[in-house]
């Protein structure tokens, strides 16, 4: 059994891979190209400035079997409670048939983890952890219809009466920002967003306006007029276009215009995670460059306010590759900023200010040959990745060098 952590990997391995990282065997595309500079020289750095990726130390987390069971799927990852928090699901065969049970791990420091005890009274059965953020009484879970709350990361209790639909509401994901929460995912297929001040009492925002039909929401940052998500629109299915999203309180959502010398015209463009830095929102994903290319890069939009947006120029050193370059996590580290993602191993990237960027060069010994990496955040010694490979989760701890 092939496990991945399905939020980002999972979904791209599942849904995603046909369409933007097999390109080649999958059929052509229509994306517009982005404009373009000369590349360095292999291994040459494009950025300047304090963080370099060269000077972040990596290695890979030694998992124990007993705590992250082969058929495990770790879905999210924050920094809180005891230190570090990840969520998921453990498989286990029972009977004639498998079922997944909701599970949360914690770790003081990004090496050391431990599994939070299953209560099925707290949990259920056939349960699936897809998201947590720090908010409400101390952290908050999402996966499905349910939503879990814990003011330490160790004891978790279920909201209980939900007003969610079993068969057509699926959260994925959650974030603190609006009147407090912000939970994201989708409602018959298409695109939804549900609010909350406390994380004990939800609603589903009304799209009486339309602007998510036929979407799906990838990831949700506070930022720009208030709120800002990223996702793609599959009116043209199975052609997609990026899709930018601005809320001022989280309740009233509008769509950012179209823009086909930025996003691309139809095609097999995503746009997968954004933040909001020191230095203005910085949104992530993957691509080709060109209408002639068949190949997967990563790429990286930037945006002042999160309503005008720009694309920064492809340079073939940094992005592009044999690696599957798909940008999946962003996030803000040591004054500036780290993504992580690919499909045939590991690729880290690091940039000063969200323009200029440089790529870590692939280190199998202290990477190892994994799938990819689907999430970065700080926390442990500085940064952990999360990511997964064919035996199942995979993390990664990395600290600038002295």
């Amino acid at each position: 059994m092939v496990v991945v952590w399905r939020r980002r990997l999972g979904m791209l391995v599942g849904v995603l891979w046909c369409a933007a990282i097999l390109i080649a065997s999958c059929g052509d595309n229509d994306s517009e190209p982005a404009a373009s500079t000369t590349a360095p020289e292999s291994g040459a750095s494009s950025a300047e400035g304090p963080l370099e990726v060269e000077s972040l130390v990596w290695s890979r987390v030694d998992l124990d079997d007993a705590v992250f069971p082969p058929g495990s799927s770790v879905n999210d990852i924050v920094a809180g409670g005891p230190g570090l928090v990840a969520v998921g699901a453990t498989y286990h065969a029972d009977a004639d048939e498998g079922v997944e049970y909701a599970t949360i791990w914690t770790s003081a420091d990004g090496l050391a983890w431990s599994q939070v005890r299953y209560d099925e009274n707290v949990f259920g059965v056939d349960v699936e952890i897809n998201g947590v953020t720090v908010g409400g009484p101390g952290l908050v879970a999402v996966g499905g219809t349910s939503v879990w709350t814990s003011d330490d990361g160790v004891s978790w209790s279920q909201v209980p009466d939900l007003d969610l639909d079993p068969i057509y509401d699926d959260m994925r994901g959650v974030i603190a920002g609006g009147p407090g929460l912000v939970a994201f995912g989708q409602t018959n297929g298409e695109a939804a967003v549900w609010t909350s001040a406390d994380g004990l009492t939800w609603s589903r925002v009304a799209d009486d306006k339309g602007v998510f039909e036929a979407s799906r929401l990838h990831a949700v940052s506070e930022g720009g007029p208030g709120l800002v998500a990223v996702g793609v629109s599959e009116t043209t299915f199975p052609e997609v276009v990026p899709v930018i999203w601005t809320s001022g309180d989280g309740a009233e959502w509008s769509r950012v215009p179209h823009d086909g010398t930025v996003f691309g015209p139809p095609g097999d463009l995503y746009i997968w995670d954004v933040i909001a830095a020191d230095t203005g929102l910085v949104a992530v994903g993957y691509g080709p460059v060109s209408e002639t290319d068949d190949s997967m890069n990563g790429i990286v939009w930037t945006s002042p306010d999160g309503v005008a947006w720009s694309r920064v120029p492809h340079d073939e050193a940094v992005f592009g590759g044999d690696r599957g370059e798909g940008m999946l996590s962003v996030a803000e580290f040591d004054g500036g900023l780290v993504a992580v993602g690919s499909r045939f191993g590991p690729v880290i990237w690091a940039s000063p200010d969200g323009d200029n960027w440089s790529r870590m060069p692939y280190d199998s010994a202290s990477l190892g040959e994994a799938l990819g990496m689907g999430k970065v955040v700080a926390g442990g010694p500085g940064l952990v990745v999360l990511g997964g490979a064919d035996e199942g989760p995979a993390l990664w701890v990395a600290a600038q060098q002295e």
